[in-house]
């Protein structure tokens, strides 16, 4: 939202205001130092965080899936109450009591690195998302990111509890339908009591969900 202006004609001389608060003069100083402070946050968190935590499992991998070793087994081994040998045991408090390897540790072992591509879903939900201009442009990147997102998590079951991969599954469904909804909403397919009926539908299952 820091890069978006709008321009205006004022007479001879063209103005740009920012579209999420037209007091500010895309012109000014204050604008200029803005667009370097959103511009230093993006470099942090939408593309250093998922990053840095990626390095960090990284670094993990062969504790987190070992080679040679069947995965049901590896699953086990990362339980402290159902490891067996002494080395697994001790591995398995090492990872449980890791503060990185612990975001791992739901996902079946060759998906040591789901909780990368989580944080980067997110983030192209709520903050990738602003980049697009105009409702057709946002409706069709969430409506996109939707149907891919539920897609990978249908083919891919990358947790090891079966409840936690359904329940994301239902999580991911419910954003492809919220999408949709709007689609509706905006074509005026749906209106009044239907809309009204729809909406709270999607409101139960949310708070179903949480």
């Amino acid at each position: 939202q820091s890069f978006t202006c709008d321009t205006y004609h004022a007479g001879a001389s063209i103005v740009r205001y920012l579209r999420a608060d037209s007091a500010i003069d895309c012109s000014s100083l204050r604008h200029d130092l803005m667009s370097v402070f959103a511009m230093c946050m993006v470099l942090v968190y939408p593309i250093g965080a998922p990053l840095l935590l990626f390095i960090l499992l990284f670094q993990h991998r062969e504790n987190l899936n070992p080679p040679d070793r069947e995965e049901e087994d590896v699953i086990e081994a990362r339980k402290v109450e159902t490891a067996q040998s002494y080395e697994d045991k001790v591995l398995a408090e090492a990872l449980a009591d890791d503060p990185v390897t612990s975001f791992a540790l739901h996902f079946r072992p060759r998906f040591w690195w789901y909780e990368v591509y989580n944080m980067s879903r997110r983030l192209l939900l709520t903050c990738v998302v602003l980049i697009c201009d105009g409702l057709a442009q946002t409706t069709l990147f969430v409506t996109t990111v939707a149907i891919v997102t539920l897609v990978i998590e249908q083919e891919t079951k990358p947790y090891c509890a079966s409840f936690l991969s359904a329940y994301c599954n239902v999580a991911c469904w419910q954003i492809l339908l919220f999408a949709l909804y709007l689609l509706l909403l905006d074509a005026a397919m749906t209106k009044g009591t239907q809309a009204a009926f729809i909406s709270s539908l999607l409101m139960l299952a949310n708070v179903a969900l949480i």
